[in-house]
């Protein structure tokens, strides 16, 4: 009796059930990057001061506990719901299909990305992921830079804290062909795009060997002050310049700035060619560091709150810090947020200049991480 009971039970039909959807939800992400090796769900949203419930809300369709290190998620956005009313789906057996039956295929969803506004160094809105394996058979990675040409065969990952300049001294290329290859960062590099992949290779280009742009013949004087000017110098420099610093292979805008205790803005005004953001600086050549009358920074300063105060400093730091971290050429926002355990919110409160995607963080500088 209780066999015939089960095989009853068993031929019954499998009757479907409905499930209901969640509406659907936009992520406007202001900030994305990539966890540190080993790391999870769990721990990847603490380092950027978030919940686990958060990581998942801006990042739909990731999978946790685990995590790909390798991939990009957003960790700093606006969460806004959808119009959309939950909508039921029918959830059955699964069904088999004869051979002769041709399932049509799912249809694609394209997104198209959206062109970043942001005029620092590197754009942190990440373009849609796509492969774009070229005629040339060099397998291209995804994500890329939007219009990147198609017979390209190296390319740069680009992170958060990658500058056009740090490109171009590394691969030993010029602006002019890093912009030809990758037209949408455009004539200036403000358009540099963090997690995707730039061109900074094509097939039969040979990189230079250790300048990013020619510079200009050497010169021997400076007009109208009668002081012997080292050549070759940056064009454009200023006549009446009595100090200079050679710009060598890793020479960088701040490393001058710190070393001869001057300001970014005296700089780039005895050196305009350099650009506003400093992505010009050429390599080889003699960059002024001082003119007739100027005098050098002092090295430390007392803010209101009697603290000493180690200099450079992050641009626009708050008065009450008590706390400060040293900026190295590698060190990044979130190693910096792990290593102090603070949030990203913190920091950018304390340091301003930053901004809040962390862009603007300056190598070489003391930058607050703790205040009263």
């Amino acid at each position: 009796m209780h066999l015939t009971t089960l095989l009853t039970v068993s031929l019954l039909p499998q009757l479907p059930y409905a499930l209901s959807i969640p509406s659907r939800r936009a992520v406007d992400c202001s900030f994305g990057t990539s966890p540190d090796s080993g790391a999870t769900c769990a721990t990847f949203a603490k380092a950027w001061g978030i919940s686990e419930d958060k990581l998942k809300a801006l990042n739909p369709g990731i999978k946790c506990p685990g995590i790909n290190t390798e991939g990009s998620y957003c960790v700093i956005g606006t969460i806004t719901d959808g119009d959309d009313e939950p909508s039921p789906t029918t959830v059955g057996p699964k069904s088999t299909v004869p051979a002769s039956t041709k399932v049509p295929p799912a249809t694609k969803t394209t997104t198209t990305a959206v062109k970043p506004t942001a005029v620092k160094p590197t754009v942190t809105q990440k373009p849609s992921t796509t492969k774009q394996p070229s005629g040339n058979g060099i397998k291209t990675p995804d994500a890329i830079q939007e219009g990147m040409v198609t017979n390209c065969n190296k390319f740069h990952y680009v992170s958060p804290t990658t500058s056009c300049q740090g490109i171009l001294n590394y691969n030993k290329i010029s602006l002019a062909d890093f912009v030809k290859w990758n037209p949408a960062v455009k004539s200036d590099c403000s358009q540099l795009w963090a997690g995707t992949n730039a061109c900074v290779g094509v097939i039969g280009f040979t990189p230079s060997l250790t300048t990013t742009t020619k510079p200009k013949p050497a010169t021997t004087t400076a007009k109208g002050n009668g002081i012997k000017t080292p050549g070759p110098i940056q064009e454009g420099m200023v006549s009446n310049c009595n100090k200079w610093h050679f710009v060598g292979e890793k020479t960088t805008c701040q490393g001058i700035v710190n070393y001869d205790k001057i300001t970014l803005a005296d700089f780039i005004k005895w050196n305009p060619a350099v650009g506003k953001d400093c992505s010009n600086l050429w390599k080889g050549t003699n960059a002024c560091v001082g003119v007739v009358g100027s005098k050098p920074n002092p090295t430390t300063t007392a803010p209101s709150n009697g603290i000493k105060t180690p200099l450079p400093i992050q641009e626009g730091m708050v008065k009450n810090c008590v706390t400060f971290h040293y900026i190295s050429s590698t060190t990044t926002c979130q190693a910096l947020l792990k290593y102090r355990k603070i949030t990203m919110e913190q920091f950018f409160k304390w340091n301003p200049a930053v901004t809040k995607d962390c862009s603007g963080l300056w190598k070489n500088t003391n930058a607050c991480v703790g205040v009263k």
